[in-house]
C-alpha cells in the first residue's frame, strides 16, 4: 500500500461485490463513460476522495445504496515514487496502466529538455 489518498485525477481499482472497476477521477469537461474517466463532482467520486487503498465507500443514489472497496489507488505522485504502476490484470487496466506511464516518462521527459 502507497498511502497516497486519492484525489482528483487518481485512478482507482474498486471492487463492487464480484465485480472489480477501474476508474479515473476527471474534471466535468474529461468525462468519458467508455474510459471510466469520472467526474469529480460525481457521488462515486465524491465518496472517494480522501480515501485509500483498503478503505470501504459507501453510495446512496436514487434511493439505492453500493458498496465499493478500495483495491489500489495511483496517483501522480505515486507513479512517481514507483516508476511503474501495477493495477490489476484485466487487458482494460494494463492499458491504462501503459498510457499513465508512458504520460509520466513523456511529462518527466519534457521537464529535462
Amino acid at each position: 500500500m502507497s498511502g497516497d489518498s486519492i484525489y482528483f485525477g487518481a485512478t482507482v481499482t474498486l471492487a463492487c461485490g464480484d465485480d472489480t472497476l477501474l476508474v479515473r477521477i476527471v474534471g466535468s469537461d474529461e468525462i468519458n463513460p467508455a474510459k471510466r474517466y469520472i467526474s469529480i463532482d460525481s457521488p462515486l467520486a465524491r465518496a472517494l476522495l480522501k480515501k485509500q487503498t483498503d478503505d470501504k465507500v459507501i453510495i446512496h443514489v436514487e434511493g439505492q445504496s453500493r458498496e465499493y472497496w478500495v483495491l489500489h489507488c495511483n496517483t501522480w505522485r505515486s507513479i512517481r515514487r514507483s516508476g511503474r504502476l501495477t493495477l490489476c490484470d484485466s487487458p482494460e487496466s494494463k492499458s491504462v496502466v501503459a498510457k499513465q506511464h508512458k504520460q509520466t516518462q513523456d511529462k518527466d521527459a519534457m521537464q529535462v529538455h
